[in-house]
């Protein structure tokens, strides 16, 4: 019966020891970056939750800047921007049950003309350009 309980006594330290190890990772974009992020992969391939500062910045001009695609979450205190990039989104939240908070901005604009605005022609043009989807 001693033993049983020596083997309990070494092992419950050991559990305690791997449990930080268990929780989820944490990747946070605190500067420019400009190819997109996932958090099915963004800790080194691995899932993570992704956390883009109000120092942080993601821009792209093709694809998808942030995609929340794991169960973990997507907070964007920062800058999610294109500019004049067609067939774009600045987050895209696919069927997971992972949480996504926006106190940043998402801007995906175009670039005004290079020969002012006149009757004729567009002031800013584009398509497939989508916030959140």
């Amino acid at each position: 019966m001693k033993i049983r309980h020596l083997f309990a006594s070494t092992a419950i330290p050991a559990l305690f020891a791997a449990l930080p190890g268990l929780a989820f990772a944490q990747v946070e974009v605190t500067d420019e970056r400009t190819t997109g992020i996932s958090t099915s992969s963004a800790d080194g391939g691995a899932p993570a939750d992704v956390i883009i500062t109000s120092t942080g910045s993601i821009t792209v001009t093709t694809g998808v800047a942030a995609t929340l695609d794991s169960d973990n979450d997507l907070t964007n205190a920062g800058t999610i921007t294109t500019t004049d990039a067609d067939d774009t989104t600045g987050v895209l939240i696919t069927g997971v049950t992972g949480n996504f908070t926006n106190t940043g901005t998402i801007s995906l604009t175009g670039a005004a003309p290079t020969d002012g605005i006149t009757p004729t022609s567009d002031i800013i043009t584009g398509t497939g350009r989508t916030g959140i989807l």
